[in-house]
């Protein structure tokens, strides 16, 4: 009977699923992910961006930007400047079907080989593992249809085809829990809303215990505007540096700018970036605006570029 052979089969690649599943599990579970070998006054940052924010609604600890632009007006190419600080024209990664290569090093990479605790929380599908991001993360948490073992990260790019968006209280759900066991050992953690608003608060309160040793960036990927009109350009940004100011900032900065913040920060001389300290702002040491080129596209889908600078 051919259906006979057909069930037999099937059986057989079932059973050698189920075995490799177990296997994939079990690897999972005693895998390193990070902080014991960081020194014990390392101190913390957190990054957390939410998507189509529009510029009233940021908030946050510390200080306000006011202008603060993304370079390109996407998810995942605001992700990954924010991951790099590098322009999206240089990466090469302008839209959210771009992925960012493995020849650029992101700051969890830095961290990582720092021993620190690296830990990303991602519900959007444009950041899932295939994009690239997962650069450095030791845990990499986009389970959106697959559960656990999309941690493990080969398994997220093959199946990445197949996920779906998950909640943002799925994400803080995987962020609380990590939190619990990497509390007391240096970490750089990234959690990424699609909403902000309640998961934020639960976020903020979180980290609300760590708040003397972590810095906090609080950033929109893009505004709800179409283009580059300045609804979609600007983007709400906050920073927290225990121990700085918090005063409103009115001069633009660029999302590239976090990342040199955060190194400065913990103290590190992290990778070639073109981005400046936004501590120096904080303190009113720093007051110029700084221009950005931006890369957008229109209603059509064909390719905008602008520069925008001194409010223009």
């Amino acid at each position: 009977d051919p259906r006979g052979i057909e069930l037999v089969e099937e059986s057989k690649y079932g059973e050698r699923a189920l075995g490799f599943v177990t296997v994939a599990s079990a690897i999972f579970h005693f895998r390193d992910t990070g902080g014991t070998h960081a020194l014990p006054d390392d101190q913390n940052y957190l990054l957390v961006t939410v998507d189509g924010w529009p510029l009233d609604a940021g908030r946050g600890p510390g200080g306000r930007f006011t202008n603060a632009v993304t370079p390109a007006p996407a998810t995942r190419p605001a992700a990954a400047t924010l991951q790099t600080g590098i322009h999206p024209l240089r990466t090469r990664v302008l839209f959210d079907d771009d992925a960012l290569g493995w020849n650029y090093l992101t700051m969890a990479e830095v961290l990582a080989n720092e021993g620190y605790a690296t830990g990303a929380f991602v519900g959007a599908t444009e950041l899932a593992a295939s994009s690239g991001l997962d650069q450095g993360f030791r845990t990499y948490s986009d389970e959106m249809f697959y559960g656990g073992l999309l941690h493990l990260n080969l398994l997220g790019h093959l199946l990445d085809g197949f996920q779906q968006p998950r909640t943002d209280d799925a994400v803080v759900d995987g962020f609380a829990a990590w939190m619990e066991e990497k509390r007391d050992l240096p970490f750089y953690a990234w959690v990424h809303l699609r909403e902000g608003d309640a998961a934020l608060d639960r976020v903020l309160a979180l980290i609300e215990p760590l708040q003397d040793e972590t810095m906090i960036a609080v950033v929109g990927t893009h505004g709800p505007g179409e283009g580059l009109s300045e609804e979609a350009i600007r983007v709400p940004l906050s920073l927290h540096v225990p121990g700085r100011p918090a005063p409103t900032i009115d001069a633009q900065v660029r999302l590239m700018d976090v990342p040199a913040a955060a190194f400065t920060f913990l103290g590190m001389e992290g990778p070639q970036t073109e981005g400046v300290d936004l501590g120096g702002y904080l303190d009113g040491t720093r007051k110029a605006t700084v221009g950005c080129t931006l890369v957008g596209r229109d209603g059509a889908g064909a390719p905008l570029l602008a520069v925008r600078n001194n409010g223009m």
